[in-house]
């Protein structure tokens, strides 16, 4: 799973998590959270933690923090 992968990932259970009304699901859901933040942890410590230390929210985007943003490929004259 990309890193792009996790990050939709956990926002998508996080609405999903709202959706669901059955306890199974819920604790399914939040079983399956728990594995996403593990993993987004064990991948990028340092991005991790800055995502908790700005406020993260469990609806919230981590990809910022946790993907490299690439520069555009400078134009080639």
């Amino acid at each position: 799973m990309s890193d792009e992968a996790l990050c939709l990932g956990w926002r998508t259970s996080f609405v999903a998590l709202q959706r669901t009304s059955s306890v199974t699901g819920k604790l399914r859901l939040a079983w399956m959270r728990q594995l996403y933040l593990d993993e987004m942890e064990r991948r990028h410590p340092q991005g991790f933690a800055n995502w908790f230390d700005s406020g993260a929210r469990a609806g919230s985007d981590p990809s910022r923090f946790l993907t490299p943003r690439q520069p555009p490929p400078a134009a080639q004259h």
